[in-house]
């Protein structure tokens, strides 16, 4: 009979075999049983792990050629003796901090694993000095060789006298044998097939790859087992066990806790990515982050009730109500308390306490409820209401606000003037190719209910909205002394009342674009840019790279036949592939103005008009271009 003892372990569920699975950014089953049953591991289950059928996900993410066989004796006697390196990129996508490169670091004792992320290859050095320089201290242990490929960004003056001076050996492989530096190749494949499977099950955008690759780094440490010592790799580098019962699936849906009064919009679901690429530090989201990841998601969910603390969804439960949001406005606390509470429009029941009170004093004036029969510049207003549901469309809230039925409204009668400029999107662009050539800090800032601030100059009378019909004076009006939506002026009042403060704080207004203020205090420059309207910033002009296909196709968009149809179908496939590319401003470059300009003869076969374009640039900032028949 054998001598070895037998383990006889329960067999989990399926839902949880998967859940780990998942977990460990989809670790293969046979590995994850070795952690359970060898208990090489904290926090996870003494059950056998199970596959029941293939993944979807997996089978897609991880399908490749055979590789070469492994070395079969190692190299390295203890951690940090020989490290491998690697460069791998560029990502045809930018991640969400712009970086294009991934350099992956391999222990070749414990095959723990550093990843860094890089904009360039000529940030390669720096950060590899840098590195090595931490992690010396940290681990106590010195670096003695370092194996590398015989690309520039590892052979270089730079990194040479580096390792000449503290006293490490550079080895390279020979050119096109990537199999000579076979240990980091492979933990690059691993890493990438990984953070593949995961963005193709959690469906996120693929500029988080270097979120996924840095979680796959920070879970393969914690999991994968080093067959020569039985152990994983954070246990040989650091020494002790650790328990990965607090491991979650990457990309579940999570909740933020509005626990900042300056978080505002980012109280919306979001995707859990909270592991860090090493064990030095723990990664934390900056705020300017956070505003790309929520930005695109915040609408949905604007004025829900914040949820005590975080969980955690799978995506198969995420939910699918929409919940509107508008912006609510008020009655003064002077004015009578309604009797009818009734919605004509809409049958839903709204109550003065339902309306949200954005300013006390924001737009009628409480000392004036009087009655104005038959005035000719009396303007009907209106409540427009709306609900808040939850998962279970359960109304949990009821909204409204007060607007003006505008087109009541008569020139010259009811109001002088209702322009307000706008910024154009070429003032914009350069004023961030100059802010990124100065190395200005931008900030943007976005004013709450911006129209009910402006000041009228005319006098405004509205009637009582329906449903808030004073029964003692059910002929008296309100006088506005601040603007409402749904006003004519509400642009123009706006504009005057920040241009007004803005000059009285010693800003003086650009002499050709109205829109942008400066201040100076003595070598210091404070540039302020305004735009009224967020819709025309967010729509106007096209992109620098589909201006002459578009200007092409809407020759024909009154008569258009199938093959116009076939090459706007063209142009919307190639925005689907470039959706996360944009302009990129260096602060490296010149400032100088530079024009391009062309035309071609005739080139319209219907009309025979020539088509002219042209591009500026500020140094190598393109600010401006157009495509014109």
């Amino acid at each position: 009979a054998s001598a070895s003892p037998i383990c006889l372990m329960a067999r989990t569920s399926s839902t949880k075999s998967w859940l780990w699975h998942q977990r460990l950014s989809h670790l293969n089953f046979d590995t994850i049983n070795d952690l359970a049953r060898n208990d090489l591991v904290l926090g996870l289950s003494k059950f056998k792990y199970h596959k029941e059928h293939l993944y979807p996900s997996c089978e897609q993410g991880k399908s490749k050629r055979a590789s070469h066989p492994p070395k079969p004796v190692p190299n390295s006697r203890q951690r940090l003796h020989l490290l491998h390196m690697d460069l791998c990129g560029p990502m045809r996508i930018a991640s969400i901090n712009e970086k294009l490169y991934v350099l992956v670091i391999v222990d070749d004792y414990s095959r723990y694993t550093w990843v860094h992320f890089l904009r360039s290859k000529d940030e390669a050095p720096e950060v590899i000095k840098t590195f090595l320089k931490r992690i010396i201290v940290l681990l106590q242990s010195p670096v003695i060789i370092i194996r590398t490929d015989n690309r520039t960004e590892f052979k270089n003056q730079a990194l040479k006298d580096y390792f000449d001076s503290v006293g490490i050996s550079h080895q390279m492989s020979s050119v096109r044998t990537p199999q000579q530096n076979r240990v980091v190749e492979r933990r690059n494949r691993t890493l990438v097939e990984a953070a593949r499977t995961m963005l193709i099950f959690s469906h996120a955008p693929l500029f988080l790859w270097a979120k996924a690759i840095a979680t796959t780094c920070f879970t393969q440490n914690r999991s994968i087992i080093h067959r020569r010592f039985n152990k994983i790799p954070y246990e040989l580098i650091n020494g002790r066990k650790l328990d990965i019962s607090f491991l979650l699936v990457f990309g579940a849906l999570c909740y933020l806790k509005n626990d900042r009064e300056d978080i505002g919009k980012l109280g919306a679901k979001g995707l859990d990515l909270t592991y860090a690429p090493s064990t030095i530090t723990t990664q934390q989201l900056t705020e300017g982050e956070l505003d790309l990841l929520f930005e695109a998601m915040y609408d949905d969910y604007i004025g829900g009730q914040p949820l005590a603390s975080a969980r955690t969804v799978p995506p198969a439960q995420e939910p699918q109500v929409r919940q509107t949001s508008t912006t609510s406005t008020t009655i003064a606390d002077t004015a009578p308390t309604p009797t009818n509470s009734s919605s004509h429009a809409t049958n839903i029941p709204i109550t003065s306490q339902d309306i949200d009170e954005l300013n006390s004093n924001a737009m009628v004036d409480g000392n004036t409820f009087v009655n104005l029969f038959a005035n000719s510049s009396t303007s009907a207003a209106e409540s427009s209401s709306s609900q808040n549901h939850d998962e279970e469309q359960t109304v949990i809230r009821n909204k409204s606000r007060l607007v003006v039925k505008g087109y009541r409204q008569e020139e010259g009668i009811d109001f002088e003037e209702s322009f307000a400029p706008v910024a154009r999107m070429e003032a914009i662009r350069i004023f961030l190719a100059y802010a990124a050539h100065k190395s200005f800090l931008v900030f943007q800032m976005d004013v709450k209910a911006a129209f009910l601030h402006g000041s009228l100059k005319e006098y405004v009378y509205v009637c009582q909205p329906e449903g808030f019909i004073n029964a003692d004076h059910p002929s008296h009006v309100y006088k506005l002394k601040k603007a409402l939506y749904g006003l004519k002026q509400a642009l123009r009042a706006w504009y005057d009342e920040l241009s007004t403060f803005l000059l009285q704080n010693h800003f003086f207004k650009g002499t050709i674009d109205p829109t942008l203020f400066i201040r100076r205090f003595h070598d210091d420059i404070l540039v302020v840019h305004v735009y009224v309207d967020d819709i025309i910033f967010g729509s106007t002009h096209p992109r620098p790279d589909i201006v002459h296909a578009t200007c092409l196709c809407a020759r024909y968009q009154a008569m258009p036949i199938e093959k116009h149809l076939r090459e706007v179908k063209r142009i919307f496939r190639y925005l689907r592939g470039t959706v996360n590319m944009g302009l990129w401003y260096t602060k490296d470059s010149s400032f100088e103005l530079t024009g391009f300009s062309d035309a071609g003869y005739t080139g319209c076969k219907d009309t025979f008009k020539s088509t002219s374009g042209g591009a500026q640039f500020l140094g190598e900032k393109l600010v401006s271009w157009s495509s014109k028949k």
